[in-house]
């Protein structure tokens, strides 16, 4: 339940971003913000979900799968506004959306908060990677 009330508010976060008149370039320095944020308050009940993920089953599963689903859609929707905007290279937008989500997801296992950077900071790093690659 925990997990649900933050991976919720994400999918909230995604929507948003989504719907907004920012630039696509920002929609994706947002997007990635608005995760990093999540799994970094959260970063005890994301480590264990996102390292024991696939020892779930059930209805349970199926949830937290389908709300995994959505983030990417969202996350590939956002990119395919980019590219319709001609903001962003035509790419196969689920497969960006999926690297993303990966970069984003495996800052649990090196992510320390008396770390040298805060999540602000990894986020700026992450989008000026991403968008390095995305921009015309």
């Amino acid at each position: 339940r925990i997990f649900e009330r933050g991976s919720g508010a994400l999918t909230q976060d995604l929507k948003d971003i989504l719907a907004s008149n920012a630039p696509p370039a920002q929609k994706i320095e947002r997007a990635i913000e608005a995760h990093l944020r999540e799994l970094c308050d959260q970063l005890p009940i994301f480590t264990v979900y996102l390292s024991e993920r696939r020892a779930l089953s059930g209805r349970h599963a199926a949830k937290v799968r389908a709300e995994g689903e959505r983030h990417a859609d969202l996350l590939e929707a956002i990119i395919k506004q980019g590219i319709q905007r001609r903001a962003f290279r035509s790419v196969d937008s689920k497969m960006a959306a999926h690297a993303i989500l990966g970069m984003c997801n495996w800052l649990y296992q090196w992510y320390s908060p008396t770390g040298r950077l805060e999540p602000r900071q990894i986020a700026r790093i992450f989008s000026d990677v991403v968008l390095r690659g995305l921009e015309k």
